[in-house]
């Protein structure tokens, strides 16, 4: 948010084997740099990385070249590298096998709680992911199931209904409720 005021970058889009450079549609990806030895790759939704892209194009056996952008080239660019994929994917070490939970902001990632789905694979919709373990994912599923199915509660009849169930981990398959109960909307009565 700040960055704007603390450093004056240059934007440029790199272009393998030199080729197509006037379409960043072409380019490899966007960089920026304050000086001649700090670069970074856009990685999307905001992620930027270190690079070492620009200064290979150096490379006598690198046939890369790189330009810099305009400010209608750099939102172009910008834009391209968001559709590609999720922008962060966070690795927790040991938390392999058990699937992703997928979330609509990167600060949502800290509370797994706040995923709005739980997968096997990763998509290009999902923007924000965290890996999970196997014991994870199915308490997480259904905590997902959970909020999902409050947001969508409507009365019928002048009742909620409630699937009640044994374990946190089965709300994800609702054949293994094992009680139906109703309450009435007014909020009063048995």
């Amino acid at each position: 948010m700040f960055e704007q005021y603390l450093a004056d970058y240059h934007y440029f889009a790199l272009f393998e084997d030199g080729r197509g450079m006037s379409d960043v549609g072409n380019a490899q990806g966007l960089y920026r740099s304050i000086g001649p030895h700090d670069e970074q790759k856009y990685l999307g939704h905001g992620v930027w990385t270190q690079s070492r892209g620009l200064s290979k194009t150096g490379d006598p056996n690198s046939y890369d070249d790189y330009r810099e952008v305009s400010a209608a080239e750099l939102e172009r660019l910008r834009q391209l590298a968001d559709d590609r994929g999720p922008a962060k994917h966070t690795r927790r070490d040991g938390f392999e096998g058990g699937g992703f939970a997928v979330f609509r902001h990167e600060a949502d990632t800290v509370d797994p709680r706040s995923a709005y789905a739980v997968v096997d694979e990763l998509l290009p919709e999902h923007r924000y992911a965290l890996s999970l373990a196997p014991f994870e994912r199915d308490s997480l599923t259904g905590v997902v199931a959970l909020l999902a199915a409050r947001r969508r509660a409507e009365q019928v009849g002048g009742h909620y209904y409630f699937a009640e169930f044994e374990r946190l981990d089965d709300l994800a398959d609702l054949d293994r409720a094992h009680a139906l109960i109703r309450r009435p909307s007014s909020g009063h009565g048995e």
